[in-house]
């Protein structure tokens, strides 16, 4: 994935099952309001603001070792 990849799409939910690491782009997910849950089968770690203005974003399952500054910024 490169950066954006889904910005601003409107995706309901996420599972992503191809290890994945921070050589993947930021922002990936940002601004995806309607994006209620992820699930990281193989994720190593995340990138900065990849779910940055998910206001929907309520689960997130699996297994993250890193997760890095502004990755949830603006998520409530």
């Amino acid at each position: 994935m490169n950066d954006g990849t889904f910005r601003n799409s409107s995706l309901k939910g996420v599972t992503a099952t191809k290890k994945l690491d921070a050589a993947t782009g930021t922002g990936v997910f940002e601004n995806c309001t309607q994006l209620q849950s992820v699930d990281f089968v193989n994720i190593v770690s995340l990138n900065d603001a990849w779910f940055k203005g998910c206001t929907s974003l309520t689960t997130i399952a699996g297994n993250v070792i890193s997760i890095p500054q502004h990755c949830f910024e603006n998520c409530t």
